[in-house]
């Protein structure tokens, strides 16, 4: 082979090479584009889970408290109903209740546990390693609240099973308005009991015995005369007090119920109040029992994950479903616009049997007044039954937040209207004090007309008892809303005489000897 013959054979070689090279680099090139764009998608999905106050508060703080709210939720309504489709028509309205509760709460619990094992597994981690503080997992929402670095919070949006991460935000008391002359007065029939009837519903036979009430507020003082006997865990016949299932305090974990501030034991007193003799006729359904939770400190704030836990208590009390509450006051909220961080706690209580009473809430420091729109989450939720406030001349209090909710604008809401202004109830130490004014004074007024309907007829189901309170209302206008029902009051002012009477016609008396105790 000649020299030049060799020579254009190894250049020929060489371009080959530098070809080949070219292809190979040009392809590892691509792969790379690939990749990184693939890394950048991930990256740009996993942020958008985090919420921008979380991700504010990452930047300007070591540690974050984040509740991180998982994709896949229980539907519980769907679950309770194919609970109940399954049970013995047999059963009475008591058992079935109580077997659907089960249900739901099973349900939701298998839920978690299945859809939070890496999460919980990757926390308890980086726990030993310093990372995390604290953690604690929930059920009734399926979500987990996490105290930990930056780095463990955007490594857990990275994880598929996550669909959002939550502030852990701090929520306070709604304003009570206390009036500049508070006139005490000791046993007559309190002027906002006599305007939902309640008396009229007692003249019937029903009071609430029979029924159980809670509320989440800043707690209750169990000694007080008008609620020492209606609180659960006391009995009066021997003394005997029994915290579990009737007392929960995720604040100061104290023995016995107690209240922090004033407002619990106030918000109680409208619901069951009154002395044993009679005197200080405060509340609503003097006949039932009550349980709470306390929520809520000396300064008057909590958080949402205190609110969840609370909320998981109430379904299954002291970790029985037997001991949930019929009906559930929350005199509290958030501001406005759609927030779905406690959504799904209102759903499962719905779902097992627990009516989900809120304040609409109050104009609060700063706000201007009310506008359309404004009221409360969660009270706008369309699960929540939401209640204003009205003065002595049923007219709505200036400081009452509006309708339409942001879920559903051509929902109404509020719900309903009761008496919110100057309202006089019980107070820690065993006194009364008028004169206080809120959406918490309203809200109990409903919760207790709840407890009335159930001890009428305990089979109701919550989308019965909605209806006939709706529906027996007394229609309420004013110049602003000239139509009823309106995104000011609702349906009107609650009659509690009207809705139990329209379901206690042609009741009578029975007389014999009990031979085989039931439940029933």
């Amino acid at each position: 082979m000649s020299k030049n013959k060799q020579v254009r054979k190894v250049l020929s070689l060489i371009i080959s090479l530098i070809m080949v090279m070219g292809y190979f680099t040009s392809f590892v090139y691509a792969e790379n584009n690939q990749l990184s764009s693939a890394k950048e998608d991930l990256r740009k999905e996993a942020s958008m889970k985090i919420e921008p106050e979380v991700m504010k508060g990452l930047n300007n703080e070591d540690l974050a408290e984040v509740l991180v709210y998982m994709a896949d939720q229980v539907d519980a309504e769907r679950v309770a109903y194919a609970t109940e489709s399954a049970l013995s028509s047999a059963m009475t309205p008591y058992q079935t209740k109580l077997q659907v509760r089960k249900g739901v709460i099973e349900a939701l619990k298998d839920n978690a546990e299945l859809t939070q094992v890496n999460i919980l597994n990757y926390l308890e981690k980086e726990l030993e390693n310093g990372n995390v503080v604290e953690f604690t997992p929930y059920h009734i929402v399926n979500m987990v609240y996490v105290k930990a670095t930056k780095e463990v919070i955007e490594n857990l949006s990275y994880m598929s099973e996550v669909e959002k991460i939550y502030e852990n935000k701090i929520h306070t008391l709604g304003e009570v308005k206390l009036d500049s002359e508070i006139k005490p007065s000791d046993n007559s029939l309190e002027w906002n009991i006599e305007r939902v009837k309640a008396n009229e519903v007692w003249a019937l036979g029903y009071d609430g015995t029979g029924i159980v009430v809670a509320n989440i507020d800043s707690g209750v003082d169990w000694t007080h005369p008008a609620l020492k006997n209606k609180w659960r865990g006391y009995d009066p016949t021997t003394g005997a007090t029994s915290a579990s299932g009737n007392w929960f305090d995720p604040v100061y974990n104290a023995a016995l119920p107690a209240d922090s501030d004033e407002h619990g034991t106030h918000v109680m007193g409208t619901m069951v109040g009154q002395e044993p003799d009679g005197s200080n006729k405060i509340g609503v359904a003097p006949g039932a029992k009550w349980i709470s939770a306390r929520v809520f400190n000396t300064a008057g704030s909590t958080t949402d994950a205190i609110l969840l836990s609370a909320a998981q208590w109430i379904l299954e009390p002291g970790g029985n479903p037997d001991n949930a509450p019929d009906v559930v006051n929350n005199s509290w909220g958030g501001g406005a616009g759609i927030d779905d961080w406690y959504r799904e706690a209102v759903r499962a209580w719905r779902a097992a049997g627990i009516f989900p009473v809120f304040s609409a809430g109050n104009q609060r420091a700063g706000e201007p007044l009310p506008w359309p729109g404004s009221i409360s989450c969660p009270a706008n939720y369309p699960e929540s039954f939401a209640v204003a406030a009205t003065d002595r001349n049923d007219i709505r209090a200036s400081f009452s937040k509006l309708g339409p909710s942001p879920y559903d604008e051509s929902l109404i809401k509020p719900n309903i209207s009761a008496p919110g202004a100057s309202i006089r109830s019980s107070v820690p130490g065993g006194g009364y004090q008028g004169g206080w004014s809120g959406t918490s004074m309203s809200a109990p007024a409903i919760s207790g007309t709840v407890a009335l309907l159930l001890s009428a007829n305990a089979s109701l189901s919550i989308e019965d008892m909605e209806d006939i309170i709706q529906n027996t209302a007394r229609p309420l206008t004013d110049s602003t809303y000239p139509a009823a029902p309106n995104m000011g009051y609702g349906y009107g002012m609650v009659d509690a005489f009207e809705a139990v009477s329209s379901i206690a016609t042609g009741t009578g008396y029975i007389s014999g000897r009990v031979l085989v105790p039931g439940e029933d």
